[in-house]
């Protein structure tokens, strides 16, 4: 009895253990569930086993077929159960077929009944074949499979709303193929290593691509992500990395390419070909290339929206287009590529806005850059530090370049070459290791409204260029010159601001038939306004003070009319004309220059039009008779006894005032806060000075550099704005400029697409994918439980680990925050349940039942023996 009861004792021990070890691997599998139940799948785990419990060598289904229906499959096969319905679907599962090199692995066609496929590994297809094929089949769920040496890994053709979840489909020649597919969802795959093609769309429409990690694709040919002929497709979130091409779309039009990783391929990044009308938006394209490739590629493709893309340190370009017309190339970050940061190439009607475009080239690359490439729009862009030009054009005709910052750059800021009838304005060029602004070889541009300053060379320059307008320019501070014509003729240079130039402020070298009037030329190291073999021109209106020399005509530079220009207070000479004749000198103000007011070293110049001269500050007669004119002539200073022979007695102030804009600069952003303004005003008897943000509707004066008041600028609306400064003097000549600036007062709006509120998370961090909308985004970090700032860039990303395994289980507050260059801040918030352990009555609840059930069988055998 003693040895019977021992053996009992020992049986429910054994009992115990297994019953505790059954509650553990219970226990595990439930907190692996709970760490995963915010997947999109909730998939039933009845029966579910190892793949590989079945061996075969294929599967085939065909609904239209018997014998080899779903029914009878159910019916004869261990492997497969269900009755094909939403709520009771056939099931196939763990099984590993091994297709031998003969046919398809695994085959359904005709099929419409609700299926799920999972746990399955399926091998070793034979050439043009698949590891699962199927065809004409709707309402399926393919999850959990690894297909690898398959010529394709899984293909669908003229299928319908199947889900392709959280599969492993390496090692073929193509991983998963959709043919003729519509509403299918391909969502958290593995798909690398494989010979020609990740993840293929061919002849299909609105498929959803997400979240799915492609490398190592395309050791043959192409690569990661392949769309042909597809259109209305939506590629998101995927990490698409180390392939040959990252992603193509070829012929394929109105699809959504947003939000992907796409790095270290040996090509393009994002590549699209023949395709029109897609949204390629918020990716980051970075280290593509092995040459000449380009983070994003638009060959022979229209209407495209590039918008908000990360396209940096690609060997090739940042953003590429080639026969490519009708694009929205907009706020992109475009820095450290190899070569341009956005190249057009013979394309047209493009728009690029707001893109950043730093630190481009290895040698004489743009920022921007385009060649034989009409009608496009360059607006407000940064192309600053560049190894070539800010922005470069060649033989590229009507375009706009406006509001850009081009500075910094290792040559020109804006550089055009045999580039005709473009509209350069309002950009500030300044720093720049050559020139502010060249045109070389071209004609009939419009230079307006440009800030070019700090220059090695000239602040803007035209060489060999004709007919062309440079109007209300300022180029100050430049070590050769301002603005210089060089064999350029009928150039109208008109109104602009030249201070602080080394050798000159304004210069034509060997240029006739040109206008300078109405410029503003001081404080030049040498001379503000010279003349070199250079004809035909009218100088006039122009206020040339404080130089070194005023106004120089040299060698053999005939035929020029000089007239109601004021050249005063230079330090050694008003005027010096040297070996140059035929000169017209008249209705001009020499008066106060240190030196000699006129030179005249040449023969046969005109110092009056035959009834009136000059007005010389240092004329020593009389005006008699009252008219106006000193009754002798003033003898010029110089080797060939010139004079004025009609000097005038008194002069009249016909000069426009000079307002100089030094804040806000030209495209500002501008926050919440009311910005300040400062200005210099150039005029020798100024009256008033007033501003008006809304084209004189509202007008303020004022007398002094201030503050716009906060109410003012708070009628302002959001968006790009205009600031126009004006005065006037006390003879009635008003005088105005203007600077562009952006007003920003909304905060970036957030949204959190994952993780999700109430979701469950184990013991693994989770991963967050969120997006922003802003157009001045600065910085992005999330915080958890108020606890530290982490900062991020990309919008896909994982909760740091460390944190996560801090914290307790229970609720956890993720705070996400963005803000912009001017501060606007926001934050969203998501709360999810940290989740490891399972509680009674969950898994622990066979623990509680085996305890349970022990103690009543040992009552049970303790009452027997009573």
């Amino acid at each position: 009895m003693k040895a019977d009861n021992l053996r009992r004792k020992k049986k429910i021990f054994i009992s115990l253990i297994v019953l505790i070890s059954l509650s553990t691997i219970c226990n595990n599998l439930g907190a692996s569930l709970i760490n995963n139940s915010n997947n999109l799948l909730n998939i039933d785990e009845k029966k579910l086993k190892s793949a590989g419990f079945w061996q075969e060598t294929d599967i085939y289904i065909n609904d239209d077929s018997i014998p080899y229906t779903w029914a009878l499959t159910a019916i004869t096969y261990a492997w497969c159960s269900g009755s094909g319905t939403w709520n009771d679907p056939y099931i196939i599962e763990n099984v590993t077929v091994n297709a031998g090199g003969v046919g398809s692995g695994i085959g359904i066609f005709n099929s419409n009944v609700h299926f799920i496929m999972r746990n399955v590994t399926v091998y070793n297809s034979e050439v043009l074949y698949a590891g699962i094929d199927m065809r004409n089949v709707n309402n399926s769920w393919i999850y959990n499979i690894s297909a690898y040496f398959n010529d394709v890994g899984i293909y669908l053709e003229s299928s319908y709303n199947n889900t392709i979840l959280e599969n492993t489909v390496n090692y073929n020649d193509i991983g998963i193929y959709l043919y003729y597919s519509h509403y299918n969802y391909v969502w958290n795959n593995n798909v690398n290593l494989n010979d020609e093609y990740g993840i293929v769309l061919s002849f299909s429409w609105v498929n959803d691509v997400w979240n799915n990690k492609v490398s190592f694709n395309g050791l043959v040919s192409w690569g990661g992500i392949y769309l042909y002929n597809s259109n209305n497709n939506t590629i998101e979130m995927n990490i698409v990395n180390y392939n040959d091409y990252g992603i193509i779309l070829y012929y394929s039009h109105f699809n959504e390419v947003w939000n992907n990783s796409i790095a270290n391929n040996d090509l393009d990044g994002i590549f699209l070909s023949f395709s029109w009308l897609n949204d390629v938006w918020n990716n980051t394209a970075n280290n593509n290339g092995l040459g000449a490739e380009a983070g994003i590629n638009l060959f022979n493709s229209n209407n495209n929206t590039i918008e908000m893309n990360n396209a940096v340190s690609n060997w090739g370009d940042g953003v590429y287009l080639k026969y490519s017309d009708n694009n929205d190339v907009w706020n992109n970050i475009v820095n450290n590529n190899s070569r341009n940061g956005i190249y057009l190439n013979f394309s047209n009607d493009n728009d690029m806005w707001k893109n950043t475009a730093n630190n481009n080239g290895l040698g004489a690359e743009a920022g921007i850059n385009l060649f034989n490439s009409n009608n496009n729009i360059i607006e407000m862009n940064n192309a600053l530090s560049n190894w070539g030009d800010g922005v470069y054009l060649k033989y590229s005709d009507y375009n706009d370049v406006w509001n850009n910052i081009v500075n910094n750059n290792s040559r020109n800021g804006i550089y055009l070459n045999f580039s005709d009838y473009n509209n350069v304005s309002n950009n500030s060029a300044n720093y720049n290791d050559r020139h502010g602004l060249i045109f070389d070889y071209c004609s009939n541009n419009i230079i307006i409204g440009n800030n070019a300053s700090e220059s090695y060379y000239d602040g803007i320059q035209l060489y060999y260029s004709y007919n062309s307008t440079v109007s209300r320019n300022i180029v100050t501070d430049n070590f050769y010159s301002g603005l210089g014509l060089w064999n350029s003729n009928n150039i109208s240079v008109l109104g602009n601001i030249a201070i602080g130039n080394y050798y000159n402020g304004i210069y034509l070298y060997f240029s006739n038939i040109s206008t300078i009037s109405d410029n503003i030329v001081l404080e030049t190291v040498y001379d503000g306004v010279f003349l070199y073999v250079s004809n035909n021109n009218t100088i006039s209106n122009n206020t040339v003070n404080n130089n070194k020399n005023g106004i120089v005509l040299e060698n053999k530079s005939n035929s020029n009319i000089l007239s109601e220009n004021i050249v005063n207070y230079n330090i050694d000479a008003g005027i010096v004309l040297n070996d140059s004749d035929y000169n017209h000198i008249y209705n001009n103000n020499f008066s106060n220059n240190f030196g000699n007011n006129g030179i005249d070293v040449s023969s046969n110049n005109y110092w009056d039009n035959g009834t009136l001269g000059n007005y010389w500050g240092d004329y020593d007669y009389y005006d008699n008779d009252g008219d106006g004119i000193g009754d002798r002539l003033y003898n010029i200073p110089g080797s060939t006894g010139s004079s004025d022979n009609f000097p005038i007695w008194s002069i009249r102030d016909g000069i426009i005032p000079v307002i100089l804009i030094l804040s806000p600069e030209l495209n500002t952003l501008i926050g919440l806060i009311t910005p300040s303004f400062s200005v210099e005003i150039y005029d020798a008897t100024l009256d008033t000075m007033w501003y008006t943000l809304d084209n004189g509707i509202t007008n303020t004066t004022f007398t002094t550099n201030g503050t716009l008041s906060q109410t003012l600028w708070d009628t302002v609306p959001d968006g790009t704005a205009t600031w126009t400064f004006y005065t006037n003097d006390t003879a009635g000549n008003i005088g105005f400029a203007e600077v562009t600036f952006s007003k920003d007062t909304y905060a970036p709006n957030i949204t959190i697409n994952n993780p999700q509120d109430s979701d469950r998370i184990g013991a693994v961090a989770p991963d967050f994918t969120i997006s922003i909308e802003d157009s001045n985004l600065d910085k992005t970090w999330y915080s958890i439980n108020g606890g530290p700032d982490i900062f991020f860039t990309d919008l896909n990303g994982m909760i740091s680990q460390s944190l996560w395994d801090a914290l307790s289980e229970g609720i956890v507050v993720i705070r996400f925050f963005a803000n912009d260059t001017v501060g606007n801040l926001s934050y969203q918030e998501v709360s999810v349940i940290k989740a490891i352990s399972q509680a009674i009555p969950g898994y622990n609840i066979f623990l509680l039942v085996g305890i349970i059930s022990t103690i009543a069988i040992l009552r049970t055998k303790k009452d027997k023996t009573k």
